[in-house]
């Protein structure tokens, strides 16, 4: 084997080897910074704020039917509806008055009302892809600064002390928290971070595309850059018999 034939089989390896290289960080390098970028952000998370597990309890038409009564009697004081925007207060009477901030995987309700006294529950309507990271299974919620207990029923909000229930449905999820007393109370639902409502995992997804893009229009590149290097070899040895038998004629004369 020549020189240039080694030379050019060294050439190839070696843009092989690069196409191999660039084809490994396309399918494994990404994925590992998307993954690494969602642990710190838990881990950050979960170092401040400790998420106490829930259970989402399946609707039935008995208790469908006993929270429209509630509605109906006024135990329960309005509803909140949360999606992916603002969230909107619906339902409550001119007794009260509320405030509603959100942010991310957070809700802030304010709630104070004039002439009224007793037992009431505030209810909050959340779709699949609301604010709140609910399919983390985790979630803290507050009533005045103390942490609420979880009951498996509506019957059981009907206590001394605040709690809270989750009932899930074919769209999304119902949250009704309990006031024992009533006053102005300040109620927070609040998730750990994840891809409902985040920004941070969109961005990544953004950056994700724009490394698999640059990556592949490399790959192409150098494919075809390496056929043809390799078509222009396959000439170069289609020619070099030709000239030899032509010039071994000429050598005999």
């Amino acid at each position: 084997m020549t020189v240039p034939a080694v030379r050019g089989h060294w050439k190839a390896l070696g843009a092989r080897g690069v196409v191999l290289a660039l084809l490994f960080l396309l399918a494994v390098a990404p994925p590992l910074a998307l993954s690494q970028t969602s642990s710190t952000s838990s881990t950050s998370s979960a170092s401040s704020i400790s998420y106490p597990p829930f259970t989402a309890y399946p609707a039935t038409q008995t208790e469908e039917s006993q929270i429209a009564q509630l509605s109906q009697n006024g135990t329960i004081a309005g509803t909140i509806l949360v999606g992916t925007r603002i969230p909107n207060a619906t339902g409550f009477n001119v007794a009260y008055v509320t405030r509603i901030s959100s942010q991310e995987n957070a809700l802030n309700l304010t709630l104070q009302a004039e002439g009224v006294s007793g037992f009431r529950m505030v209810q909050f309507n959340l779709t699949k892809t609301s604010i709140l990271n609910m399919g983390s299974g985790l979630m803290l919620v507050t009533e005045d600064n103390a942490t609420l207990s979880e009951v498996a029923t509506l019957g059981g909000l009907v206590s001394a002390a605040p709690s809270f229930t989750v009932i899930s449905s074919s769209s999304g999820y119902q949250i009704l928290v309990s006031i024992p007393h009533f006053a102005s109370h300040t109620i927070i639902l609040e998730t750990p971070p994840g891809a409902q409502g985040s920004g941070k995992s969109s961005t990544s997804l953004i950056i994700y595309g724009v490394g698999v893009a640059v990556i592949a229009a490399v790959v192409v590149v150098l494919v075809f850059s390496m056929r043809g290097a390799r078509q222009k070899r396959m000439a170069r040895r289609a020619k070099t018999p030709a000239s030899r038998e032509t010039a071994t004629p000429k050598a005999e004369a």
